[in-house]
């Protein structure tokens, strides 16, 4: 099932933040997380780079999926948010 969520918050590499496992949902979603990784609430190097590979994709820009700012935000909230 595709995730349904909003995104509001900017994230970034080695940060630990419930916002962490919705995007990796979503990153899963799209092909770009493992599904052979447990969702965690960690930024760790398997989701930077499943960052970076939607970034390169989705986005032309190449921040080496450091953190999810405001385009990025955008972009994912284009394709799972939920607006009321």
């Amino acid at each position: 099932n595709k995730p349904s969520h909003s995104f509001n918050k900017y994230l970034k590499f080695q940060q630990k933040d419930k916002e962490v496992i919705w995007l990796q949902k979503c990153l899963q979603y799209l092909g770009l997380f493992p599904k052979n990784v447990p969702f965690s609430e960690t930024y760790g190097p398997i989701t930077r780079k499943a960052v970076h590979d939607f970034q390169k994709k989705y986005l032309s820009t190449n921040n080496q999926g450091l953190q999810v700012g405001p385009a990025t935000i955008k972009e994912l909230n284009k394709m799972f948010g939920v607006y009321f």
